[in-house]
């Protein structure tokens, strides 16, 4: 009898261990769920570090626009196609 009492609980605490195991891998905050966490944390850090990056740029270009007349020449030139007085287009055909 004493040995079924003995087996019984070690049965049950071998079940109980199980269950806090599985809970813990597979829970709601569960190892599984940290780790899918974790993966997004990381997508999501290298798209603001590429927005940051963008930005960078874009403060950068706005200063060039704001204080250097020789990229609005170039961007009227090309978007707009403005030339200055005194000098030729020439416009070649391709075949």
């Amino acid at each position: 009898m004493r040995f079924l009492n003995t087996m019984y609980g070690f049965i049950m605490l071998c079940g109980l261990v199980v269950v806090i195991l599985l809970y813990s891998c597979f829970g709601e905050r569960g190892l599984m769920n940290v780790l899918s966490l974790k993966q997004k944390l990381a997508e999501i850090e290298n798209c603001n570090q590429s927005v940051r990056s963008e930005n960078e740029t874009m403060k950068n270009y706005i200063y060039l626009l704001k204080n250097d007349n020789k990229v609005i020449e170039n961007i009227a030139r090309e978007e707009l196609g403005l030339v200055r007085s005194g000098e030729i287009v020439y416009f070649f055909e391709s075949k």
